[in-house]
């Protein structure tokens, strides 16, 4: 009873992140709520907190230069997704 609202929360966060809705790529920006939603369940703090200084890197070299190929993981994402969702359902039927 007392846990059910954290495994909601989480696993409607862990969705939005499945599929990367809470952070900005090319022209997609993320609305405030769901940016601070993701916030929240990756880092575990609301808001703007302080920033991790980036650690050096060393330089490319031509191996490690090209961009790496993408990656189709879109079924099992979908896949994961369902899962989630059925497994609440099946718990409460069962």
């Amino acid at each position: 009873m007392f846990i059910a609202p954290s495994v909601l929360f989480f696993a409607f966060t862990g969705s939005l992140q499945l599929f990367s809705l809470h952070e900005a790529h090319g022209s997609y920006q993320p609305p405030a709520l769901i940016a601070a939603l993701g916030t929240v369940h990756k880092d575990q703090r609301f808001g703007e907190g302080p920033k991790r200084p980036e650690a050096a890197r060393a330089p490319a070299t031509a191996e490690r230069a090209a961009p790496p190929r993408p990656v189709r993981a879109t079924p099992l994402k979908t896949t994961v997704l369902a899962a989630g969702a059925a497994a609440p359902v099946l718990i409460l039927v069962l």
